[in-house]
């Protein structure tokens, strides 16, 4: 499980039973956006400028599932962030997050940690976690934020999309939920983790930067 990414996890917590992101899922595709966005930036594939992105190196193999992002971007560049997140807005004819959604779905499936399900009456396809895998990514960020040791960088990222996507209470009690808040808090203003601290503050940056006023909500 270690080598998963932020957005593989992020969609192994995100999504439903049924593999689906139903509803007012405005956030929950922030979420999945910022993360895909955060990722391809860490590996220096893209540069955000303000409040634009565009490409600024070549997608590595092992990030091959954000190519339908990446090449997006490619495309598009320099766009602003909004308009990234415009792109892959929820509904039922948004082709580019159904491709986005199918490749790291795809991703997933291939390790053997989700499986396809059709959805709705449409059709649409849907990628379900299995419960252990989930369960792995929950019990380690149990540890990691609740059992007094170190806490990962990516660790710190994920749990603040999570959280900011409404999903972090369906693993946490409401009192688990505080003392984790709290101890991100904590972390982004220590100096014994530099590293968090400076992760943290760039996604904050970034989600700050993604405006989901353009959003629509509907089905993932």
């Amino acid at each position: 499980m270690n080598d998963l990414s932020i957005i593989q996890e992020y969609m192994l917590c995100a999504v439903s039973d049924k593999g689906t992101i139903s509803g007012a899922g405005t956030e929950k595709l922030l979420g999945f956006v910022a993360a895909g966005i955060f990722e391809l930036q860490l590996a220096g594939c893209v540069a955000i400028d303000g409040e634009a992105v565009e490409t600024s190196g070549e997608l590595p193999e092992k990030l091959g599932y954000l190519r339908p992002m990446f090449d997006f971007i490619a495309l598009k560049q320099p766009i602003e962030l909004d308009a990234v997140v415009d792109a892959y807005n929820m509904s039922i004819t948004g082709k580019r997050f159904a491709e986005l959604k199918a490749s790291v779905g795809m991703s997933l499936v291939e390790k053997g940690l989700a499986s396809e399900r059709r959805t709705g009456l449409l059709g649409g396809m849907g990628y379900v976690p299995e419960r252990e895998a989930v369960l792995a990514v929950a019990g380690r960020l149990r540890a990691e934020l609740l059992g007094g040791g170190d806490v990962s960088a990516n660790d710190a990222v994920l749990v603040i999309l999570l959280d900011r996507a409404g999903c972090l209470k369906r693993y946490f009690s409401a009192f688990e939920c505080h003392d984790i808040r709290k101890k991100l808090y904590e972390l982004s203003r220590s100096d014994s983790a530099v590293m968090v601290r400076s992760m943290i503050a760039h996604l904050e940056s970034l989600l700050a930067s993604i405006s989901i006023s353009a959003i629509f909500t509907a089905s993932m």
